[in-house]
């Protein structure tokens, strides 16, 4: 049952004009009055942080009026805990440790108040720079960078993935492995190569692919460093961010063949600038207007409004941030984007304009030594 205590404070600026409506035991109806109106009104913003040197993940819960974070929870772990991954249900959190023994953490979210409990732990082939899951929920991916490999965990049916994986050689310092949203391709960046491969999702899954099966989606400049990738909502096209080269690189994608043809890019640091590039991380807005990327050697968060149909983008506007950003991740209601600095070992939360896309500081947080992930979710959207 809903604490009545806290009256109306919970709801967005607008509320008030309705409380006119209500008053004494009729705060009950003024509750699910305006939660009709606004579902989301009660939804519980949860941030999650891995931290690599203090070797634990920092859980927050997002106040989504005041902005003001509270720290729940930091669940040790052992080992460096780097890339994370949610379940499509967000029921689970996939935890990668890349420090040996190498291993996969799997832990559940508690609905009510989104702190994290072991459930499984398996063992991992290698370092892994990269892990993702499907739509479906039934499979896992990993990339290790160092060991030029990938791997493909099925999950049964509580989640746990089964052992031995699917491993498969790739070319050099693949970064990133994601598949499509209808599961027809599985995407991986090449960062060593300067290329962006896919495999049919069915040949991988099953363990029937080979290495001769591995398909080129797109080639990039010699050094661009391909890294990390997002797609429209639509899919039809790619935004790479390129880790050496500091730039974004925009990709329109056949969605039967599965390749990619050039568009654009647009370089996160200024003409002429003697700063070395280091980009990491890249994200959209959940509405597909605005789209984000962090360059670490200047400490910049750099934003760019998407044209949704042509795919194009423009920048809208660069920012300072946290010393080294190696990470980010935007709030599922398209509200806050966190960013995470390797070296201030601090979390800066912004809120996004959803007309303009600028970013506003509102809020800075010790995360931990060392973050280098981040994944968000709204308690409300756990199935």
């Amino acid at each position: 049952m809903i604490d009545v205590s806290c009256k109306l404070k919970l709801f967005r600026p607008g509320a008030k004009r309705y409380a006119r409506l209500f008053s004494g035991a009729g705060v009950y109806a003024a509750v699910l009055f305006l939660l009709l109106l606004n579902p989301a009104a009660f939804a519980k913003t949860i941030i999650y942080i891995a931290n690599a040197d203090s070797q634990d993940i920092a859980v927050f819960q997002l106040n989504n009026d005041t902005d003001e974070p509270l720290l729940l929870q930091r669940y040790a772990v052992k080992g460096t805990v780097m890339p994370m991954a949610l379940s499509p249900d967000n029921r689970r959190l996939y935890v990668a440790i890349r420090s040996e023994p190498y291993r996969l953490l799997v832990l559940d979210i508690d609905p009510a108040n989104g702190r994290l409990s072991p459930k499984a732990v398996t063992p991992l082939v290698d370092s892994m720079a990269n892990i993702s899951v499907d739509s479906s929920g039934r499979y896992l991916f990993a990339a290790s960078y160092g060991g030029n490999k990938i791997s493909v965990h099925s999950l049964n049916d509580a989640g746990i993935p089964e052992v031995p994986p699917r491993i498969f050689a790739t070319g050099k310092h693949p970064h990133q492995i994601t598949a499509d949203s209808r599961n027809r391709f599985v995407y991986l960046s090449v960062l060593g190569e300067d290329r962006l491969d896919f495999f049919r999702f069915s040949s991988l899954v099953s363990g029937k692919a080979q290495a001769t099966e591995t398909r080129l989606a797109a080639t990039f400049p010699q050094g661009a460093g391909p890294r990390h990738f997002v797609a429209s909502a639509d899919e039809k096209y790619w935004y790479v961010i390129g880790e050496l080269d500091a730039r974004i690189h925009v990709l329109k994608r056949n969605p039967i063949s599965g390749k990619s043809s050039h568009l654009e890019n647009h370089a996160l640091l200024g003409a002429g600038s003697a700063t070395k590039p280091w980009a990491a991380d890249i994200h959209l807005t959940p509405d597909g207007n605005f789209l984000y990327a962090s360059e670490r050697t200047s400490g910049e968060m750099s934003g760019f409004r998407l044209n949704k149909k042509s795919g194009r983008i423009t920048p809208i506007g660069k920012w300072k941030t946290e010393t080294q950003p190696r990470a980010f991740q935007i709030s599922p209601d398209g509200r806050h984007l966190v960013v995470v600095g390797q070296k201030s070992d601090h979390a800066s939360i912004y809120s996004i304009n959803a007309e303009t896309g600028e970013l506003e500081a509102v809020q800075r947080i010790a995360a931990g030594q060392n973050p280098s992930w981040i994944e968000i979710i709204r308690l409300h959207d756990i199935d």
